[in-house]
């Protein structure tokens, strides 16, 4: 007859196991409760990184703006008018007597008419003065030659009246040959009184007639200019950039019609931020880049010419010379980046400008330790900041290596390992 087995030894070891394994893991447990966190890691690629280094430091401002040309000449309407016709398109070249566009005004032309029918009839006028003039002058001459005769042939007369008194000649006859003789002499008189009153008033109203021949000339020869000054022309030698009005619009004086560049050099006109603008002054030099991303070979060198004297809306405008001739690529009107230097200082710790420092006596920076590849936090105290460096005062060395890349979202991290 069998008999079974006892169980309990089994059930024993089956517990003694459980329990060694509880130990275990609650040493383990233990174990990794003592040991440090482990470090965030970060990849080297995906991180800008810098090093300190002494030498000069350049205090730099930065802002963008567009291309303006040196000189630029407004055409503009002297007389008003439809716009009949556009002879010209943008970037053609001009000369000061190209039409660029052709006006219609069909007042203007007929004051100009009547202006030169008031001239030709003064003109006119003046003529017949002289024509007039003359006769009276020729007649009255004549008429002097007559009377003088006259006086002569009564003079005679008179004295051989007065030679033959007592003769057989009356008496009677030798006074009416004296009284003729005296009135011809006052004829002759008023003749030569006459001669030379004329001789006094006609030059005087000559002067007055030509007065209004030559301000009907005058007249004739603005009406005259009204009319072909409704062909706008270029004014200048250059280039053609813009044509501002349309066909069939009206135009009054005044009215810009047509923009010419007059000559190819061009200005930088920059919109530097107010709070960077106060250490920019006249002569100062610059760098014009023709966009953003451009290549190095894309910038020209200038200086300031011209600082704004205040802010508009949150920027300075300066006004920079390019001081060669601009690339082939440059235009008018073109999206440019410049930088001004402010300041230059013969040598001095600086980094590269990190992403989102913030302006102040200190700055927060991870360095990088060359063995271990473990960025650890460190404060240095920065000073003047350019547009693409710091100045560093203190808490970092020459050769030191740090991020330069934005770190915010590692700020309560107590170093970060590279890999």
């Amino acid at each position: 007859m069998d008999v079974p087995r006892p169980r309990r030894p089994r059930a024993l070891r089956r517990a003694l196991w459980i329990s060694l394994g509880g130990i275990a893991l609650g040493g383990i447990a233990l174990a990794l409760q003592q040991l440090e966190p482990p470090l965030p890691s970060v990849a080297r690629t995906s991180i800008w990184t810098g090093r300190v280094e002494a030498g000069p430091f350049v205090v730099r401002v930065r802002g963008s703006g567009t291309l303006r040309p040196e000189a630029i000449r407004w055409l503009t309407t002297e007389s008003s008018g439809r716009v009949e016709e556009i002879l010209l398109e943008p970037g053609m070249a001009v000369e000061p007597d190209t039409p660029v566009v052709r006006l219609e005004n069909l007042d203007l032309r007929l004051q100009a008419l009547a202006a030169s029918r008031d001239m030709h009839d003064t003109e006119a006028e003046l003529i017949a003065h002289d024509r007039q003039t003359e006769r009276d002058r020729l007649e009255l001459e004549a008429e002097l030659v007559s009377l003088n005769a006259e006086v002569e042939s009564a003079r005679r007369r008179s004295e051989a009246y007065i030679e033959m008194q007592g003769s057989v000649i009356p008496r009677l006859e030798g006074e009416d040959s004296a009284r003729r003789l005296a009135e011809l002499v006052d004829r002759s008189e008023l003749g030569q009184q006459r001669l030379a009153l004329l001789g006094r008033m006609a030059p005087r109203q000559r002067l007055g007639l030509e007065r209004q021949r030559r301000e009907s000339q005058s007249v004739e020869q603005v009406r005259r200019e009204m009319v072909d000054r409704l062909l706008v022309r270029g004014s200048a030698n250059g280039i053609l950039q813009d044509v501002l009005v349309e066909l069939g619009q009206w135009v009054v004086p005044g009215t810009a019609v047509a923009k010419v560049i007059v000559n190819r050099r061009l200005q930088a006109e920059l919109r530097i931020p107010a709070e960077q603008a106060g250490g920019i002054s006249v002569g100062q030099r610059a760098q014009i880049r023709t966009g953003y991303g451009s290549s190095k070979d894309a910038a020209m060198a200038g200086h300031v010419r011209r600082v704004a004297p205040a802010a508009n809306e949150g920027t300075v405008e300066v006004e920079v010379v390019l001081d060669g001739e601009p690339p082939e690529g440059a235009r008018p009107d073109q999206s440019v980046e410049g930088s001004i230097e402010i300041e230059r200082t013969a040598s001095t710790l600086h980094l590269p400008r990190p992403v989102g420092l913030a302006l102040g006596d200190s700055s927060r920076f991870f360095r990088i330790d060359p063995t271990t590849h473990v960025a650890s936090p460190v404060l240095a105290r920065t000073g003047r900041v350019s547009v693409d460096s710091v100045e560093i005062l203190s808490g970092l060395d020459e050769g030191d290596e740090v991020i330069l890349s934005d770190t915010a979202r590692f700020s309560n991290e107590a170093a970060l390992r590279l890999e």
